[in-house]
């Protein structure tokens, strides 16, 4: 006689563990991302503003701006930040601020990014408040402020879609 595997549903506790590894999973993927975008938007002001300092005359790279290129700067980003501490500052906020304070989570992370840029192009030999830097610095905190908006709906909107089940379920 053949007998049927019923699926174990995990009831209670369990079902408590789940919800919450499930959520730290995506806070996580969710703080990737928004590090890869602001990453990748510093990296385009990056270009932009080198485009605008040479007036017009050459392009950055000689009109040779290639997917390749854009990535390999990007990842020169991401070193930076890590080099700084700015990646394991925001991944400590993020998962830090939670509730009502999740709101102000982008205002940190583009306080942080001036922080930890400051830092970044001090250690560099420049001075603190190089007006070429600054630039870079609040474009950059533009693009992270953004990026880690448009993150913060994601999350608030799987907190929403998760107490609907939970209050249904």
């Amino acid at each position: 006689m053949i007998e049927w595997a019923v699926p174990h549903t995990p009831t209670g506790r369990q079902a408590k563990q789940i919800r919450l590894s499930s959520q730290i999973l995506l806070k996580l993927l969710i703080w990737v991302l928004e590090i890869v975008a602001s990453a990748l938007g510093t990296c385009i002001i990056f270009v932009a503003t080198a485009f605008l300092q040479f007036g017009h005359e050459t392009p950055p790279w000689h009109n040779d701006l290639t997917l390749l290129k854009v990535i390999g700067l990007t990842l020169v980003i991401l070193m930076e930040y890590a080099l700084t501490g700015y990646l394991a500052t925001t991944l400590i906020a993020r998962f830090s601020m939670r509730g009502r304070l999740q709101r102000f989570y982008p205002y940190v992370c583009a306080g942080l990014y001036l922080i930890h840029s400051t830092i970044f192009f001090v250690l560099a030999g420049n001075s603190s408040f190089r007006t070429s830097d600054l630039i870079l610095q609040v474009a950059g905190a533009c693009a992270t402020f953004a990026s880690t908006l448009g993150t913060n709906q994601l999350i608030s909107k799987a907190n929403e879609r998760r107490r609907e089940s939970e209050q249904t379920g």
